[in-house]
């Protein structure tokens, strides 16, 4: 059984890396959507065989709408090619809809979006900066090869701010878990409980948007015990 993983907005595969070394003997294929390539080039591997779905914030949509029949770059429809052998999905700070609506009050505002997606052409750097004091990072400049690449940056701002995909994960028919943070203030505990029911979430206390971050062993605990009850 492989992990397969996805990470979130403006981040890259180096969000899992404090989780890798606690997982029970299962392999792990890393995505990376591109934030930080020259190019802004996403890069994935299928995976072979049976693979369980790991996405974290954006991430987790980014795989639901795969799975889901939704694909909308080259990279989605390779996962779709292979989603027949997902056998669960696994969301760590994730979401099925994130941009307010009437019928999703608790969502995030369009114009807090539209403000991020006016001011990356312009700096970048401060940006995400600035995402990631609200995701609860530790203050830190970016390292010196990391540099953002702001169109595939305000691609995944412009996708969050109309993917939906809650009647989606309604049709999700394998096994499912959302683990969320009540102090994260980018995907808030009213969004979690709007989007999941008390049955797949479970929660995590002191923490904040960065689960695989700053409780990597943690989330692979919780991930190795989803595996045993599920395979």
């Amino acid at each position: 059984m492989t992990l397969w993983m996805m990470h979130g907005w403006g981040l890259g595969r180096g969000v899992w890396r404090p989780m890798l070394h606690h997982f029970g003997g299962y392999p792990t294929l890393k995505a990376d959507m591109g934030f930080f390539h020259p190019q802004g080039q996403a890069s994935i591997t299928q995976p072979e065989g049976a693979w369980i779905g790991v996405g974290h914030s954006m991430g987790s949509l980014w795989l639901l709408k795969s799975l889901m029949g939704e694909a909308e770059t080259p990279e989605m429809e390779a996962i779709a090619k292979v989603g027949n052998q997902c056998k669960g999905l696994i969301f760590i700070n994730g979401f099925s809809r994130f941009h307010q609506g009437r019928d999703f009050p608790h969502g995030v505002g369009i114009r807090v979006i539209g403000r991020m997606r006016k001011q990356l052409p312009v700096d970048a750097a401060q940006v995400l900066k600035d995402f990631g004091s609200r995701s609860g990072m530790p203050p830190m400049d970016l390292p010196s090869m990391a540099i953002p690449h702001p169109p595939q940056l305000d691609w995944g701002l412009e996708a969050i701010s109309r993917w939906d995909g809650r009647d989606l994960l309604a049709q999700w028919d394998r096994p499912f878990k959302a683990i969320a943070s009540r102090e994260d203030a980018i995907v808030t505990p009213m969004m979690s409980e709007a989007m999941f029911t008390p049955q797949q979430l479970q929660w995590v206390e002191g923490a904040s948007h960065l689960l695989p971050l700053t409780h990597g062993q943690q989330m692979a605990a919780a991930i190795n015990t989803s595996l045993e009850s599920w395979l």
